[in-house]
């Protein structure tokens, strides 16, 4: 935290000054100046400049030039004449203007001469300020001891603003802090320079915030946040006859929204304000095209271009006005497209003519083609744009930008293109503490630091629908809708928490006592519903517990295995199993088939298409099903570039799509099975190969048989080995499906089965078949008794309180 700004002893007095030895030293001498700058400023609140240089100017640009026919004038003596008049008029107006300062000028120097006298006879009026001064100013015989000094700076305001951020536990481990020195805090340092130090170095602070898993560099973006809050610029006072030099703009008015009219937030992202201030200067070409993902910021970037000309902090765009314009509503004003031609033309006509305008056009692309029900104004659009009088701001998405204002090659050559990209994380989070120290200003909601860092962090990984700062900013208001409803004012990280396990059903936050009961015994749940295969189960779970407890960094998927056995010995129900035990329930699971995309078209069919603008198979699976486990059947068939995207997808946890949309896996679990080395794991476990070596020598075969990369085998969590299934396993099998069955009955129908083991014995000594596993079984199982049972019911012999007897069962298998 040492960037953070720092104050000298000079700036701060060290030894606390009396209040009367203050007021004359400090408070007097300020308000002497702040009365002359008052009296040097009235040139500006009257745009004196202005004045003198548009002195003989028409009245708000009201002439007529060269053949133009308006105002019902047309002849040349009328044009002379109503040329004249208007600037006779704005000659007048501005002379009246002109007496009107030096009068008020006159009176300023012996009214502020007399407030002057008053201030200096009278220090009272200066006591409520010292007071604040005091407060918020440690001196030295605040630093003698340290519980002294610690109740003063809990009391100063920038302590107050950061205790909203905080619970009180914060305040006791202050009070435990001692020995200043050796913190090396010493007076003249700013308040926020004081409390980084405290953080950092006081044990008991600092313990506070580890606890919290509250990093520094996080901490110093908080503290930096609130010492430009509290230093942030006054608003500054209007000027008269601002608007004298420029045109009348009423139909431009009804069309858009002014930004730079309303009351808006510090502007933010300085390095984007330049890049589009540097363009609406120029000479030429001065049109910015601001591109960007929906919720990256194009939005707020005109928002802080209109709040940084406002605040004055842009000199060279002095007086211009930020004016908005929706293309969708602008199309919806003519009944024709003659007439929203003709009220575009008025628009931007009247914006040219006012002279200090910056026009922003919200989805620009409406305007640019008539493509897909948008109107085609480039011939309106060109023939403002090449005299470079009206700088206009475009606003689109990238997708648009790409689909139908590029194609427009005159349009892409009059605009320079800005790319607004998503923030990084430091920026993302100063959006959001400044949405909350809004929400506790005007609604008395605290949110505490942790869950912010919880908000930016959590959206990232879990809403992979929209971009930050936006995702984050959606996710805080879902929180305060939460806490409203449950008539509370905190936002904790288990708000956060609570709310994303709504809207994801996915398991986010502290594991529950419950939670971490199934985790703990993850093998044994596991095993409810798959028979054998402990060696498997066991490196599932293992890795399952290391995701869900975040042990491992970076964006990849939640677990990735490639299953390797013979067909019908669990792989596909174990992985059915997971999305149950993980994701809540089995339909969680997607599913692909790689025997499909052998073909040299698989890479188009999964990723899509640019051409046709067809999204891919498997990036439309993973946009509805963000949370959820990914099957990839027989894997080993797959095409090799196929093979090449999952290594990219298991190594970055995301792919991009032939629409350039980024697809995020970092939520899924993605299983590929093969059953390409049965015959080899066979042979193997024969031999007596077992556990981990019949993993080695099952790689090394399947590296040997080029049927994977080595590449593409690193990249999973787990490579895991089915083996065979066994007479006594196959009965187990059995009695699992029997057991389903008879479920399904009970629940739907109220009929009950009568389950023995000479039955499951009978079942699997008929439906197993070493080479295809137990799907046999199960197709046994569908057949005859599945079957019989339902022409029981249609016979009217299998009602509801039914028990249907084993013997009957074994009938069905005849």
């Amino acid at each position: 935290m040492e960037n953070l700004p720092t104050q000298t002893t000079a700036q701060l007095p060290p030894q606390k000054p009396n209040f009367i030895s203050w007021h004359y030293a400090v408070s007097l001498p300020e308000f002497v100046q702040n009365k002359i700058k008052q009296i040097q400023e009235t040139p500006k609140t009257f745009n004196v400049a202005a004045i003198l240089k548009n002195f003989f100017a028409p009245y708000r640009r009201l002439s007529i030039e060269g053949k133009e026919k308006k105002f019902g004038v047309s002849g040349l003596f009328d044009k002379i004449t109503f040329n004249l008049t208007s600037i006779f008029v704005g000659a007048s107006v501005r002379t009246v203007l002109l007496i009107a300062w030096i009068l008020i000028t006159i009176l300023l120097v012996p009214i502020n001469a007399f407030l002057i006298l008053v201030w200096a006879a009278i220090p009272f009026f200066s006591f409520a300020k010292y007071l604040d001064f005091t407060r918020n100013t440690l001196f030295d015989e605040d630093f003698k001891e340290p519980r002294v000094f610690l109740e003063k700076l809990k009391d100063t305001d920038f302590f107050r603003l950061l205790y909203i951020f905080f619970d009180e536990k914060l305040i006791e481990a202050l009070l435990q802090t001692s020995n200043l020195q050796n913190l090396q805090i010493t007076p003249g340092q700013k308040n926020s320079q004081i409390i980084s130090t405290l953080c950092t170095k006081a044990p008991a602070v600092k313990t506070y915030f580890d606890q919290k898993n509250i990093k520094a560099q996080d901490l110093k973006i908080l503290l930096l946040h609130i010492d430009q809050y509290l230093e942030r610029p006054k608003a500054q006072l209007g000027t008269f006859a601002k608007s004298l030099s420029f045109g009348y703009t009423n139909n431009l008015d009804k069309f858009c929204t002014e930004l730079t009219a309303q009351n808006l937030p510090r502007p933010s992202n300085q390095k984007l304000l330049l890049r589009i201030e540097k363009v609406i200067l120029r000479l030429s070409a001065n049109n910015v095209l601001l591109v960007g993902e929906p919720g990256v910021g194009r939005h707020t970037a005109l928002i802080s271009l209109a709040s940084a000309i406002q605040k004055e902090q842009m000199p060279n765009l002095k007086e211009r006005r930020v004016m908005l314009l929706d293309a969708v509503a602008l199309l919806g004003t003519g009944t024709n497209i003659n007439e929203t031609k003709t009220n575009f033309e008025a628009i931007l006509a009247e914006a040219k003519h006012a002279g200090n305008v910056i026009l922003a056009i919200d989805a620009i692309d409406q305007v640019v083609t008539a493509q897909e029900g948008r109107i085609d104004l480039t011939d309106v659009l060109s023939t403002i744009l090449t005299d470079n009088t009206l700088p206009i701001i475009g606003i689109t998405t990238l997708d648009d930008f790409n689909r139908f204002v590029r194609p427009n090659g005159l349009i892409f050559k009059l605009f320079e293109k800005i790319d607004v990209e998503e923030p990084a994380r430091e920026e993302t989070i100063d959006v959001v503490i400044s949405k909350a120290l809004e929400l506790s200003k005007t609604e008395n909601i605290k949110i505490n630091f942790e869950a912010i860092l919880e908000i930016v962090d959590k959206s990232e990984k879990l809403i992979a629908y929209r971009n930050q700062p936006e995702k984050s900013v959606v996710l805080l208001g879902d929180c305060v809708n939460q806490i409203r409803s449950q008539n509370q004012n905190v936002i904790t990280r288990e708000t956060v928490s609570e709310v994303l396990k709504q809207q994801t059903k996915v398991p986010v936050g502290q594991i529950t006592k419950d939670e971490g009961t199934k985790l703990k015994d993850l093998e044994k749940i596991l095993h409810t519903r798959i028979v054998g295969q402990d060696e498997a189960i066991i490196q599932i779970a293992k890795a399952m517990r290391r995701a869900r407890a975040e042990i491992e960094a970076g964006n990849r998927p939640i677990g990735s295995f490639l299953f390797l056995g013979p067909t019908g010995v669990g792989k596909t129900e174990t992985a059915k199993a997971l999305a149950e035990t993980y994701f809540g329930a089995e339909d969680r699971m997607v599913r692909l088939d790689m025997s499909e995309y052998q073909g040299e078209d698989s890479l188009k069919r999964l990723i899509g298409d640019s051409e046709s603008r067809t999204s891919g198979n498997l990036s439309s699976l993973i946009a509805q099903n963000p949370f959820s486990l990914l099957l990839v059947d027989e894997f080993e068939k797959a095409d090799t570039d196929v093979q090449n995207l999952f290594l990219q997808i298991l190594d970055e946890g995301f792919m991009t799509d032939a629409l350039s949309k980024k697809v995020n896996f970092d939520n899924v679990i993605i299983i590929a099975t093969s059953n390409a080395a049965a015959e080899y794991i066979r042979e193997e476990i024969q031999k007596g190969v077992l556990g981990d070596n019949l993993q080695k020598v099952l790689v090394e075969y399947v590296l040997k048989q080029k049927l994977f990369s080595p590449e593409l085998i690193n990249r999973f969590d787990g490579v895991v080995v089915y083996h065979p299934l066994s007479n006594d396993q196959a009965i187990a099998v059995t009695k699992l499906m029997l057991w389903r069955l008879a479920k399904q009955l009970k629940d739907s129908k109220n009929i009950t089965l009568e389950i023995t083991d000479d039955l499951a014995t009978q079942i699997a000594k008929s439906g197993f078949d070493a080479q295809f596993g137990a799907r046999p079984i199960r197709r046994l199982i569908a057949d005859k008794l599945e079957d019989g049972i339902a022409k029981m019911i249609i016979e009217g012999s299998a009602k509801s309180g039914t028990t249907i007897p084993s013997a009957t069962l074994l009938k069905f298998l005849a």
